[in-house]
């Protein structure tokens, strides 16, 4: 835990200096800044505190995979293009089956321990204040982190968990797909990184799987990661300190994925049982850029983690769902018919599959006959329709 909130800490000393120190229209005025006596006191200051973060022991928690393209043998190719084919087939069949599961995210700036931290923080901030007040002056100071975090959808220091239910028979677009996008895994082989990325059971045809991506600076809309992540948006990240601080050359800040994977597992049926999406982001500072050596403030918050995404589809509800039986308990009954009247008068509330299972005469909507014809099925007075817009086989 104790690191962990070091690198929280280090995380949000990363958007600030990424603001101050890397502004070349100022670099140039650093060392002024650093030898008056007053001005400098307030940016040693601040680097103390950041020195005393990251000079202890504060490994990477990641494993750094490479950015260039692997080349591989034709067999190899084989055998991984098989097993995107295979792993691809399976994953849409959420898209096609439609069914019900429930989606854990946990998503935002590293860290955990809120509390502990806050009062830190607000220290931080006091600093990062003075500095941005050195640099522009106190009216026109752009270093706002409550501002930066808010237009980037970050509303807290740390991740968040939050967890959601996706009905059955309810379209996946925007709950499993990657955003903009109409599928949910769109592999190639070429983007497998690690070698027996499956596990297949000694017992049956069920199997699991871990598949690793490269590693990648800024990867845009044309990559493997963006067909299978809803990515970091790192242009949004760039517009955001363009518009506070316009003089920064935003070149120098590079946003690498690191830890990128999709993990789960399979029935023999191939259904899905479990599905995970992760990555992390870490910010990289190329100084070369600047003209100007600013190694000794930048290098000890390079490589520190900015952003992180973990995303858990789980409890998968595979069994194929009645027509009518609207409560979703695995048959029709009086109790589906009585849900639907409740739902017609307004004691209950429209749920997104309602109109799916309950609207049998296909009026978009359910009313006081659906809630009769459903009665009247389950009573076997009448036989059980077709669902409204579908074929007969």
């Amino acid at each position: 835990m104790k690191n962990r909130f070091k690198k929280t800490l280090v995380a949000v000393l990363s958007v600030l200096l990424s603001f101050s120190l890397a502004c070349s229209s100022y670099a140039a005025g650093y060392g002024d800044i650093l030898s008056g006596a007053a001005q400098g006191d307030w940016l040693r200051v601040f680097f103390s505190v950041l020195n005393m973060i990251t000079t202890e022991d504060n490994g990477k928690d990641y494993v750094e995979r490479p950015l260039e393209q692997i080349e591989y043998t034709e067999e190899e190719l084989q055998q991984r293009n098989a097993i995107a084919a295979l792993i691809n087939n399976d994953l849409n069949r959420i898209k096609s089956q439609k069914p019900a599961f429930e989606r854990v995210i946990q998503r935002g700036l590293p860290g955990s321990d809120k509390d502990q931290a806050m009062g830190v923080i607000d220290q931080i901030s006091s600093i990062a204040g003075a500095i941005g007040g050195l640099l522009w002056g106190d009216e026109k100071n752009p270093l706002d982190i409550s501002t930066m975090l808010s237009s980037l959808g970050i509303t807290e220091f740390f991740s968040e968990l939050t967890t959601s239910e996706h009905l059955s028979g309810v379209d996946c677009d925007g709950v499993v797909s990657v955003a903009g996008e109409d599928y949910v895994c769109a592999l190639e082989g070429k983007d497998i990184y690690n070698d027996n990325p499956i596990t297949k059971s000694r017992y049956d045809d069920s199997y699991t799987f871990r598949i690793y991506l490269q590693d990648a600076i800024n990867p845009d809309e044309n990559s493997a990661h963006a067909k299978v992540f809803d990515l970091f948006s790192d242009v949004k990240l760039y517009q955001t300190i363009a518009s506070m601080v316009p003089e920064l050359d935003v070149d120098i800040i590079k946003i690498r994925y690191v830890d990128c994977y999709l993990e789960g597992q399979v029935d023999e049926d191939g259904n899905i049982e479990e599905y995970t999406t992760h990555y992390k982001c870490i910010l990289q500072i190329d100084t070369t850029q600047t003209g100007y050596d600013l190694s000794q403030y930048i290098d000890s918050i390079n490589n520190t983690e900015i952003y992180e995404s973990l995303v858990t589809y789980r409890d998968f509800n595979w069994t194929p769902r009645q027509f009518c039986d609207l409560n979703n308990d695995g048959r029709v009954s009086t109790a589906d018919a009585r849900y639907a009247l409740q739902i017609a008068i307004g004691l209950e509330e429209l749920q997104e599959d309602s109109i799916l299972y309950g609207d049998v005469n296909g009026d978009q909507a359910i009313t006081t006959t659906d809630a009769r014809s459903i009665l009247r099925i389950a009573t076997l007075l009448d036989p059980m329709p077709q669902r409204p817009g579908d074929t007969a086989e």
